[in-house]
């Protein structure tokens, strides 16, 4: 049996391929959005560019109604 790698030698690999599958997550979400927004353009009786819109903003400002839910994480 071969002997283990020292996590030393494969920190770097690891950091690679986290950041990597980060990479392709985000992206994966992010054009997804373009593929799923006409549907819900059509469903929610919104034009797409208020759905599109909507999702931009949600990126730069808080829900005002998130104010509403406590933060009970480090409670």
């Amino acid at each position: 049996m071969a002997s283990p790698v020292p996590i030393e030698h494969r920190r770097g690999t690891i950091i690679w391929g986290l950041g990597l599958t980060q990479i392709i997550g985000y992206g994966t979400l992010y054009y997804s959005f373009s593929i799923l927004a006409p549907e819900m353009a059509k469903d929610l009786d919104w034009t797409q560019e208020w759905v599109f819109g909507r999702s931009r903003r949600t990126k730069f400002l808080p829900d005002p109604a998130s104010r509403d839910v406590p933060d009970r994480a480090f409670s």
